[in-house]
C-alpha cells in the first residue's frame, strides 16, 4: 500500500524546469476514499510539473482502464478512461483563509515544502469516468449479456402493450398494413 507522501510533490528542493511524474492508481488507491466509485483499477497518471514561471501549473494526463457494472446487462466489464486537467499554485501570504472552492487554483503559503496532489487525482479520475457505463460500445468487449438485454425488450414490450390505449388499436392496424 502506497504512503502517504507517495502523492506529494516536494517543490521546495525542485528546480526551475518541467518535472514530469508518474502515478500508477490501483484498487489500494480507491479504497482509501471511503464511497469510491471505483472498486478495480488500473489507471496511469503523467503529471507535468512546470516550476519555470508563477503560477505554477500541474497538468494531469489520465488514462486507464476501470471495472464497473454495465449500465445495461450489469455484468462486469473493464471499460476504459482518459482525461486532462490542469491546476495553477499560487503562493498567497493569506493562504490560511478560506478561499472559494474552484479545482483549477490551488493556494498555499510560501513555507508549505509539499504539495500534496492525492485529491487531485481522486477527484480527477471520478470527473473522466464514463456517463454511460455500456459494455457493447464500440471497442469494447465482452458485448451485453444476449438473454439480459433479450429479456429486458421482452418485458418493455409488455410493459407497452399493458399502456396502450385500446382506442388506438384500429390505427396501429392500419399502420402495420404499410
Amino acid at each position: 500500500m502506497a504512503t502517504e507522501k507517495t502523492f506529494s510533490i516536494p517543490h521546495i528542493g525542485l528546480k526551475k524546469a518541467v518535472h514530469e511524474l508518474h502515478y500508477q492508481l490501483d484498487e489500494a488507491f480507491f479504497k482509501k476514499h471511503e464511497n469510491a466509485l471505483i472498486d478495480g483499477a488500473d489507471i496511469h497518471v503523467k503529471v507535468l510539473f512546470d516550476k519555470t514561471a508563477t503560477p505554477y501549473t500541474l497538468d494531469f494526463d489520465i488514462t486507464g482502464s476501470f471495472r464497473t457494472e454495465c449500465d445495461k446487462c450489469a455484468a462486469d466489464v473493464m471499460l476504459p478512461l482518459s482525461g486532462e486537467y490542469r491546476v495553477f499554485i499560487k503562493f498567497d501570504a493569506d493562504a490560511d483563509e478560506p478561499v472559494d472552492d474552484n479545482l483549477e487554483i490551488l493556494f498555499m503559503t510560501q513555507g508549505e515544502p509539499e504539495i500534496d496532489i492525492e485529491p487531485y487525482l481522486y477527484d480527477f479520475v471520478c470527473l473522466s469516468l464514463p456517463y454511460s457505463k455500456v459494455c457493447d460500445d464500440p471497442g469494447n468487449t465482452p458485448y451485453c449479456d444476449r438473454e439480459v438485454v433479450e429479456l429486458l425488450e421482452k418485458i418493455n414490450q409488455q410493459e407497452v402493450k399493458k399502456t396502450t390505449d385500446p382506442r388506438w388499436e384500429g390505427l396501429n392496424k392500419l399502420k402495420d398494413l404499410n
